[in-house]
């Protein structure tokens, strides 16, 4: 939704703050016949009413796998959509939906089946005309081939087939039709397999190939699992028991209320190679820790990276970055009077590095990251300074940490930045590419020279 909103303030010269495209939208947009939404080039189709009202029906889409995305009328309400299989259905955004938000991308799936005849295969009208396939849970149809029809215990092959999958489990029904026109699926010829997004778990006659992504494609994705964050493995009270399910699962679950009431903002996924027997594939949810709710904990790199996966609910945001941070710019030289709020980012100029003022388990810090692999090193540490959860940092004399409504400063870093700033006195900050902060002071009138290092962090 974050990534929609930016396209549409993009699309228009008189929009420029994202926060507000959604009201902007509600109260202006909608009746001036604009259009919400980052331009798809597959079209859609309608899969589901999703109700009349400015809320997104998100949730409904999430709670159905056949949803895509939800698609708004310029009238006001909305419809749940799938992607179209072919060139028919609807732009989007467009003519017919000025609002397009998507939920879920199914990714382009190449399914190659084989399997071996068996070795009786009927005579008269009861032999074999075709062989078949159908994957009930997609709109896919039968596939079928009449190779190898007279042939018993021979390896046959439906070919390679592309088709649309949203990532969740799926059964693979096998069957035949006769001369006579009977179509059977016997109970055993089934096969389950599960589409992840990121990996394949299929039955060894099953061979899945992603052309695309098979999930939204989320800034913040990483293999592995962030160290040193508040893990859980269950969304019920008895925080003891494990979730089962592939990362389809994990994900869903996640995004339901469940998931919000316990302040989880990401989701992970251990896979059925994890070392340890009875956590594989089985979900864990990350949410802040329970005695400082609303914090930001600080990353400390990622681990077991092939047995593991994790995810932000927002998949526009970093899971380095404690998945709801506020991006303010990419400098080396920083402005001056550039203010942090809790979470909020900026990144140096070659975006290795991530300046953030975060709240670890009540301790205030401003950290660098690094965005390759989610270590962070602490830049200035306010664990002596009681400060409110107000609190913020603005770069004006020296490194200010304000607190209160007032925004008075609590503390400034470092000692050198002993003047306010004037038309004689200015101070100036650079964030380097090896992810280092630096505070200069620069003297104008008669005392006017190059500016002065006054401290480098770390």
């Amino acid at each position: 939704m974050a990534q929609s909103a930016r396209c549409y303030v993009q699309r228009y010269d008189d929009l420029s703050d994202v926060s507000a495209a959604e009201t902007h939208w509600n109260s202006q947009g909608r009746s001036d016949d604009r259009l919400y939404g980052c331009s798809d080039p597959r079209k859609v189709k309608f899969l589901a009413d999703g109700g009349c009202q400015d809320e997104p029906p998100t949730e409904q889409c999430i709670n159905n796998p056949d949803c895509h995305g939800v698609a708004q009328k310029s009238g006001g309400c909305w419809h749940l959509t799938r992607f179209s299989t072919n060139t028919t259905g609807h732009t989007v955004p467009g003519e017919r939906y000025r609002r397009w938000l998507p939920v879920r991308d199914p990714g382009s799936v190449q399914l190659e089946v084989t399997f071996v005849t068996p070795n009786f295969i009927g005579i008269g009208q009861d032999a074999v005309k075709q062989w078949l396939y159908k994957i009930p849970e997609a709109a896919t149809g039968e596939i079928s081939t009449t190779q190898n029809i007279d042939k018993v215990s021979t390896q046959t092959s439906f070919g390679v087939k592309s088709m649309p999958l949203t990532p969740r489990n799926y059964t693979l029904s096998l069957g035949y039709e006769t001369v006579g026109g009977i179509v059977s699926y016997p109970g055993a010829w089934q096969k389950p397999f599960t589409v992840e997004g990121g990996s394949v778990m299929s039955p060894e006659i099953i061979k899945l190939n992603f052309l695309g992504t098979g999930s939204p494609v989320p800034t913040g994705t990483t293999g592995g699992y962030m160290k040193g964050y508040y893990i859980i493995n269950s969304l019920t009270d008895d925080l003891t028991s494990k979730t089962y399910g592939d990362a389809a699962t994990c994900k869903v679950l996640a995004e339901t209320q469940a998931a919000k009431d316990r302040n989880v903002y990401a989701w992970g996924h251990r896979s059925a190679s994890f070392d340890v027997e009875g956590n594989r594939n089985t979900c864990f949810f990350y949410r802040t820790h329970p005695d400082y709710p609303g914090t930001y904990d600080a990353p400390s790199g990622k681990g077991q990276t092939t047995t593991r996966v994790s995810r932000c609910v927002d998949p526009a945001k970093s899971i380095y970055l404690g998945c709801r941070e506020t991006y303010l710019g990419a400098f080396t030289d920083v402005p001056v009077e550039t203010q942090f709020a809790l979470g909020s980012y900026i990144y140096n100029q070659s975006k290795t590095w991530a300046l953030q003022f975060i709240n670890h388990m009540g301790r205030f810090m401003l950290i660098s990251i690094d965005t390759s692999n989610g270590t962070s090193k602490i830049i200035l540490d306010y664990d002596q300074v009681s400060v409110g959860a107000d609190a913020s940092i603005i770069l004006r004399q020296g490194v200010e940490l304000l607190q209160g409504a007032n925004q008075d400063a609590a503390q400034r870093d470092p000692v050198g930045a002993d003047e306010p700033p004037s038309s004689f006195v200015g101070y100036e900050f650079e964030y380097d590419n090896e992810g280092s902060f630096h505070v200069y002071k620069r003297m104008a009138g008669l005392l006017e020279g190059p500016p002065t290092l006054l401290a480098s962090y770390p």
